[in-house]
């Protein structure tokens, strides 16, 4: 009578086991354990052995939550931080490039980017350029693309960081490269190509500064608003900041235009009369030099600034 047991011994990680370091061997031994004429015997099978690919994956993260706001008029560097992780199952070299677009504003003249060499997370001086980058398995390092001198007058740029194996990095999902792997075994390129992309922005925002707006209105002698030979000319001047500006010694300066006369005793400062004379009100007439000043004080965005005056067309 012949009784016959199969058992099927594996010496190493299924092949579907996920993240199985590429080279690994996978072998497999099957034992027979049988009987013949009441006495057991037990053979084994040839061994069989799988060499574990090499999967090219990444992963390429942004870490600013929200976009990196740079003033107009600050001529700094200025960096968008990102995270590349090697999510493959061997060592990796990457490559790195970037696209920018524009909204608005111009482009900066360059963009480096630099690793974080010191893993602090952050940039600083110890961080330094790079072309290409040495990743293990499931490492992670933090990327920076670095822009100097930002002058720009306002708007938003969009960085896309691009990030390339250079063991595959075809684009194509699942496209093969024969004992380009780990100790040479074959490569994959993963889901994503064994490329990634990930964008983040600069916005720029203009210097805050004062706002000085005026308007005119023209009365005649016929009660028209021709400006013609001695109708009147009312100016009226707003002067405001911005949400969360301030500025202090504000001196309002204004020459009489050409071919007018100033009226005497015109100016108003936030509906209150300015004497002409300098004396200890806001305000007066410096009639050599044919201006008028007025000193605003501080101008915040509570506290805006209105004046006005008239002039006579000669």
């Amino acid at each position: 009578m012949l009784r016959i047991w199969f058992l099927f011994i594996l010496s190493a990680t299924l092949l579907w086991a996920k993240g199985t370091i590429a080279g690994t061997v996978i072998s497999n031994v099957a034992t027979l354990d049988f009987e013949v004429d009441n006495e057991h015997e037990q053979i084994q099978s040839n061994v069989v052995t799988d060499v574990v690919a090499q999967l090219i994956d990444l992963h390429l993260d942004t870490r600013d939550a929200q976009p990196v706001t740079v003033s107009s008029t600050e001529k700094k560097r200025t960096w968008l931080s990102f995270r590349l992780t090697n999510t493959g199952n061997g060592p990796d070299t990457f490559t790195f490039d970037y696209d920018l677009s524009s909204v608005n504003s111009e482009r900066p003249a360059q963009v480096l980017i630099y690793v974080d060499t010191n893993r602090n997370e952050t940039f600083d001086d110890a961080d330094r350029p790079v072309d290409r980058l040495i990743l293990q398995a499931d490492e992670s390092r933090d990327i920076f693309a670095v822009a100097e001198d930002f002058t720009r007058c306002g708007g938003e740029v969009t960085l896309t960081l691009i990030a390339r194996s250079l063991t595959g990095g075809s684009g194509v999902r699942g496209k093969i490269f024969p004992h380009k792997g780990v100790n040479g075994v074959d490569a994959v390129d993963g889901e994503e190509g064994g490329i990634a992309r990930v964008s983040q922005k600069w916005r720029f925002q203009r210097k805050q500064t004062l706002r000085i707006v005026q308007k005119s209105t023209v009365m005649n002698r016929f009660g028209h608003h021709e400006p013609i030979s001695g109708a009147t000319i009312t100016y009226h001047i707003t002067v405001f900041a911005p949400e969360g500006f301030e500025a202090h010694h504000v001196l309002y300066k204004n020459p009489i235009p050409e071919h007018t006369t100033y009226v005497k005793c015109s100016i108003l400062y936030n509906g209150q009369p300015v004497s002409d004379s300098k004396d200890g009100d806001a305000g007066y007439f410096d009639a050599k030099n044919n201006l008028i000043i007025v000193d605003l004080g501080d101008v915040n965005d509570k506290r805006n600034a209105d004046i006005r005056f008239k002039v006579t067309i000669k």
